[in-house]
């Protein structure tokens, strides 16, 4: 993911432009497939229409999702938006309630690593993002910086 400055008080993190292409290809690809097997759906029993269905619905994700993280340091806020054509959620998360960000490997699978924030409230730590553990050091490093809270590894 890409961070970039906006200001001294904004920033964004938006996903690599690689990401989005890469995605954008494999959408037109279940897209043409889910097309032309919906041309001779009439001849078939439920079952194939429910497949049909979820391979629709899994290439309108990939060809129009998604994700924008804005910080606001006047605000005290970190906002993160998913959307396709229309809005799936959004999350905010208060810059005050944050202890630390902190990087962490991730169990259940082979080089990715989680970047969590630490909350003030005891809480368990909220994911953020995952990744390469280079990746993922280099946006907590920068992330931390800007909001003026401290980076754990």
């Amino acid at each position: 993911m890409l961070f970039k400055e906006i200001s001294s008080d904004k920033a964004t993190i938006k996903n690599r432009r690689f990401n989005s292409i890469s995605r954008k290809v494999i959408g037109v690809i279940f897209a043409s497939i889910t097309l032309i097997l919906g041309l001779g759906l009439g001849r078939h029993d439920e079952i194939v229409i429910l497949y049909w269905a979820i391979g629709a619905l899994l290439s309108w994700h990939l060809l129009f999702a998604k994700v924008t993280v804005e910080i606001d340091l006047s605000k005290q806020m970190i906002s993160t938006h998913v959307s396709s054509l229309y809005p799936i959620t959004k999350q905010v998360i208060s810059i005050t309630d944050i202890k630390a960000f902190n990087l962490s490997s991730d169990p259940t699978r082979v080089n990715r690593y989680n970047l969590l924030i630490v909350s003030n409230h005891n809480e368990k730590p909220l994911r953020f993002n995952f990744g390469s553990q280079a990746e993922m050091n280099r946006l907590g490093q920068k992330l931390a910086h800007f909001c003026g809270k401290p980076f754990l590894t």
